[in-house]
């Protein structure tokens, strides 16, 4: 019986060193991803603060993903939006110059092709000014 307990004993012992070990590897390769290779790091403040100067051009703030004037947006700076396609894209542009600009964002719900769900999407990528 003393010999059962004792063979129990070495298994679980092995058992927690492998766990031990693989803990020790993972967290090895987590260091070395993130000590070892020097990613340029990019300064979020300073572009926001651009933003607000509005000195970034509208055809720049999708990439900062800042929100972009839907008024002053061309075809191809829609299509930037996720969602919006070529075909959408012209949709919108068709009801805005109907209406000579949007007064707000919700309008876009009057868009064949946008419902609710793609309204809620579309709205945090642009702003009516």
């Amino acid at each position: 019986m003393n010999d059962n307990a004792s063979k129990v004993g070495k298994k679980d012992y092995r058992i927690l060193i492998l766990l031990v070990a693989g803990v020790f590897i993972c967290l090895n390769s987590l260091w070395v991803q993130q000590f070892k290779t020097k990613q340029p790091t990019l300064n979020v403040s300073r572009l926001a603060g651009l933003s607000y100067k509005g000195t970034l051009p509208q055809e720049m703030r999708p990439l900062y993903f800042l929100p972009f004037d839907i008024n002053q947006a061309d075809d191809f700076l829609l299509q930037t939006i996720p969602g919006i396609g070529p075909k959408l894209s012209k949709r919108i542009i068709s009801l805005r110059t109907d209406r000579k600009g949007f007064k707000s964002l919700d309008e876009l719900l009057d868009v064949d092709g946008v419902g609710l769900k793609k309204f809620s999407s579309i709205k945090k990528h642009c702003r009516v000014s």
